[in-house]
């Protein structure tokens, strides 16, 4: 089963999300790891493969976009990657991917004022059980605004 991790964005935009995707895909690297980014488009793709380059000053993560060279420990694309890549997803998609359960760990990306309906919605998609959520829901929102 996939162990799922949601990182709430804080919403000063403090940290964007391809940060945020950095410091988790050096984590993950770090451990031996390899990830899949999954963005929304190949405009979005290229913007994160420039943007990793230079994401801390003092590191550097080396990646490549899925099918430039699959060899590489961080792959980003905005589709379906190949089976053989079945270690870590971060999802900064906003959606459920339909492949998600083949990967080992996954790392949702979210903004903070989506984060309550995202962790529900995604929980619910995932899990099936809407009915058990709905108790949750309403625990996690009381928690949320008191």
């Amino acid at each position: 089963m996939t162990q799922i991790d949601f990182y709430v964005l804080p919403r000063d935009g403090s940290l964007p999300v391809v940060n945020a995707v950095g410091r988790i895909a050096e984590k993950a690297v770090s451990r031996g790891h390899h990830l899949v980014v999954s963005v929304c488009d190949e405009e979005q793709a290229h913007t994160f493969d420039n943007a990793l380059w230079t994401f801390r000053a003092e590191s550097f993560l080396p990646h490549a976009l899925i099918g430039d060279d699959d060899k590489e420990l961080v792959s980003i694309g905005w589709s379906e990657p190949p089976l053989e890549q079945n270690d870590v997803l971060i999802n900064t998609t906003g959606v459920i991917l339909d492949y998600f359960s083949r990967f080992t760990r996954l790392a949702e990306i979210v903004a903070p004022d989506e984060f309550v309906t995202s962790v529900v919605t995604r929980c619910m998609a995932i899990l099936s059980r809407p009915r058990l959520l709905t108790d949750q829901t309403r625990s996690l929102n009381d928690l949320i605004n008191h």
